[in-house]
């Protein structure tokens, strides 16, 4: 009789674990971060955020701001800014536009002529795209133009400074490409005193704990 029971136990067990992993893989999965009672008040929190998200308003959005050129200092980049504005106000958020003086040289006429026996001017202007009615807009955009492209000597010419740096050795030469890439650099301009070679700069990084970055080339500092 004991032998009997005992079979049919494990035959209930056995019968029972094919369910119980069913179960277990219906069940979401734990919300990181969260216990039990603040996971559940979590997900009822974002399914209510979800609700009032609508992809007409972001198609609508996206129409409104990108319907004419919106870059810096154009009169519908302002515009963006100030619906912006209405909008995170209107969703309850304390918000002000902050208005800051940058920096942003821009080309006056571009041109790219091919001169000789068959002379060529390209026009620098993309076709409109078909179903995309603004882009056909092109009243108040900045002409395309290509910052530096060209190989060669890059000279400290180059760098774009504001007002208040002075570039005392202008034909100092940085770099030397040997092909037409795009080539873009950041200086970090510090106080100091005396000559500091590079070995120096990475040391003194690595005592605040930095490590160096992957593409930065430490030079000597006069």
């Amino acid at each position: 009789m004991t032998s009997l029971l005992r079979r049919c136990s494990v035959l209930l067990l056995a019968a029972w674990l094919p369910l119980w992993g069913a179960l277990a893989a219906d069940a979401p999965p734990p919300m990181l971060g969260f216990a039990a009672p603040g996971a559940s008040a979590e997900a009822a929190l974002e399914g209510r955020f979800d609700a009032l998200l609508d992809a007409r308003d972001m198609r609508t959005w996206l129409e409104r701001m990108s319907s004419a050129p919106n870059h810096i200092g154009a009169p519908h980049d302002k515009a963006n800014a100030e619906f912006m504005l209405e909008q995170f106000r209107a969703w309850g958020w304390d918000a002000a536009i902050e208005t800051f003086d940058v920096l942003y040289p821009t080309p006056r006429r571009v041109s790219l002529d091919l001169v000789g026996p068959h002379p060529y001017h390209a026009s620098l202007l993309e076709p409109p795209i078909a179903g995309d009615r603004t882009s056909a807009h092109t009243q108040g955009a900045l002409p395309p133009y290509n910052v530096y492209g060209a190989d060669g000597d890059v000279t400290a010419e180059l760098i774009e400074c504001d007002s208040t740096i002075e570039i005392m050795n202008p034909d100092k030469v940085i770099a030397t490409l040997t092909d037409k890439i795009d080539f873009e650099v950041e200086f970090t301009v510090e106080k100091g005193r005396g000559y500091m070679p590079a070995n120096e700069q990475i040391s003194k990084e690595a005592s605040k704990g930095a490590d160096q970055v992957i593409g930065e080339i430490p030079i000597d500092a006069i």
